[in-house]
């Protein structure tokens, strides 16, 4: 089976509502609307890491962008290991007692 198809599988699992039940973890739909990224530079963004020439580069590309719009809508991002280990993002809205703690 090609890589690919792997790590979208593992992407698509790790991103899945069940994953995130329970929680205010923001899905990747709700990620699309409120960044106005598109989808598959959201899941670049919040998937595994990858040490792949190809991912390395659009990943550079456009973490600038996610940076952006992350900050200006003030969303909380955090960095946790999914079932199989790797490292992935999960992102929340910022509530006002969370805000007051950051500052």
């Amino acid at each position: 089976m090609k890589k690919s198809v792997l790590f979208s599988a593992l992407v698509a699992i790790a991103l899945s509502p069940a994953a995130f039940a329970g929680n205010d973890n923001l899905t990747v739909d709700e990620l699309v609307n409120i960044t106005g990224m598109k989808r598959d530079a959201v899941l670049l963004m919040v998937g595994p890491k990858s040490n792949n020439i190809l991912y390395r580069t659009a990943n550079i590309r456009t973490e600038r962008q996610w940076e952006a719009a992350v900050e200006k809508h003030g969303l909380l991002v955090q960095r946790v290991r999914d079932v199989t280990g790797q490292e992935t993002l999960v992102v929340r809205r910022v509530s006002d007692e969370q805000a007051d703690d950051q500052a």
